[in-house]
């Protein structure tokens, strides 16, 4: 049968800072070497670890262990209901006890509303059982969950500011665009943008006709002939003008 002590634990910590596989990986490691240990799991999309340990979990070693191999781990606020306060002498006593928690960013307790808010990476076991060491009954009233994550917000953000940046930015290029590549596609193209005028010239479309039909005459007239083509053209009466459409 497996003791209490020996039981397996989970603890799931938000580590900022990490941008690639090999933070991951290091990130692991770290947690990995930590006594107690038996698995370490990082995500990096969602910036989280999970790590199962064979006892009970030491929070503040975990931390330690992220910050040594250069990462942070995102302060959680915990809210905890405390019964047995009754002066401004108790809610110092509490407050202490709470700041000398490992992780503990900030404690503030409000003994009208029997309450203590704690911010910062230590776990809510740790803050219970520093208010029971100084006479006090406490709970957790809310779980260190993520309803409401400025770092996920921020993420968030940053992705929709990208996407209209990237919209944008291809609005612009698109002109640029056609006017470089349209000549690739659209025969032409490049001449009539070069010339500044895209409409087009009756007098031209009109002597490109007559020349069409003078090549086609020139063609069936060409038997024995072996000169260049322009040349016959002048000698059946095709216009410098035409020759130089």
């Amino acid at each position: 049968m497996t003791s209490p002590s020996t039981r397996s634990h989970s603890v799931s910590l938000a580590i900022e800072g990490m941008s690639c596989a090999s933070c991951v990986s290091r990130v692991e490691r770290a947690l990995s070497a930590v006594p107690g240990v038996t698995q370490a799991q990082v995500n990096l999309a969602t910036e989280r670890a999970d790590v199962r340990l064979d006892g009970p979990p030491d929070r503040a070693a975990l931390v330690r262990a992220i910050h040594d191999v250069g990462y942070e781990v995102r302060a959680s606020r915990i809210e905890l209901g405390v019964k047995g306060m009754s002066c401004a002498s108790c809610v110092g006593r509490v407050e202490r006890a709470l700041r000398a928690v490992p992780g503990v960013a900030h404690a503030s307790v409000n003994l009208a509303t029997e309450r203590a808010s704690v911010r910062g990476t230590a776990d809510a076991v740790a803050l219970v059982a520093a208010i029971h060491e100084v006479g006090y009954e406490a709970r957790e009233l809310t779980a260190p969950s993520a309803t409401t994550d400025p770092a996920a917000d921020q993420r968030e953000a940053e992705r929709r500011h990208l996407r209209r940046s990237v919209i944008l930015a291809g609005l612009l290029t698109l002109p640029v665009f056609v006017l470089e590549m349209g000549s690739h596609v659209i025969p032409g193209l490049h001449d009539l943008i070069m010339a500044g005028d895209l409409r087009p010239d009756p007098a031209k479309v009109n002597d490109h006709n007559e020349y069409l039909k003078i090549r086609q005459k020139v063609q069936s007239k060409r038997d024995g002939y072996t000169g260049d083509v322009a040349d016959l053209g002048e000698k059946v009466g095709l216009s410098k003008k035409v020759q130089d459409f």
